[in-house]
């Protein structure tokens, strides 16, 4: 944001702030009674969770992904898509929107502290949060291209 001056930039940062509390309350788990985890932090990790995954899968989507899942339906939005795809399967691209919020939702569980001690599980969710990561590479990849593209063809029009 210093850099750029780009608000984006700021409300990006507050997506990864929104993680903080996650871990925090992952941790306090460890460091109090059951009673209080289960009357007082628990509700509060659960609702930093749902915060977290919830506002990261909206970025991840609208705007790493350029997708329309969000306003479709608003103005003259006729696809959850994005218009200008790279791959003719939309399908694909359908099912990297629901895997992405699949596994968004298991990584914040993977902090759980009743997944502690089940490690075959965690190395399971950590694999697959390997594979989310890669899937989200290879779209915002797409996106960044087609708006290289886009510029690069905007310069050769005549002025």
């Amino acid at each position: 944001y210093f850099a750029t001056g780009d608000r984006p930039q700021l409300v990006n940062a507050l997506k990864y702030f929104t993680a903080f509390p996650v871990i925090y309350f992952s941790a306090v788990k460890y460091h109090t009674t059951r009673a209080s985890w289960v009357g007082f932090y628990r509700p509060l990790w659960i609702a930093c969770a749902v915060l977290n995954s919830s506002f990261s899968f909206y970025w991840d989507i609208a705007r790493d992904w350029e997708f329309q899942l969000f306003s479709f339906g608003r103005g003259t939005s006729k696809t959850i898509l994005r218009n200008d795809l790279v791959y003719s399967s939309k399908k694909g691209y359908k099912w990297a929107i629901v895997i992405n919020f699949v596994l968004r939702v298991t990584w914040t569980a993977k902090l759980s502290a009743q997944l502690r001690h089940m490690y075959g599980l965690s190395l399971i969710l950590s694999l697959l949060e390997v594979f989310r990561r890669f899937q989200w590479m290879f779209i915002r990849i797409e996106v960044a291209l087609l708006k290289d593209l886009r510029k690069a063809y905007s310069n050769t029009l005549p002025h």
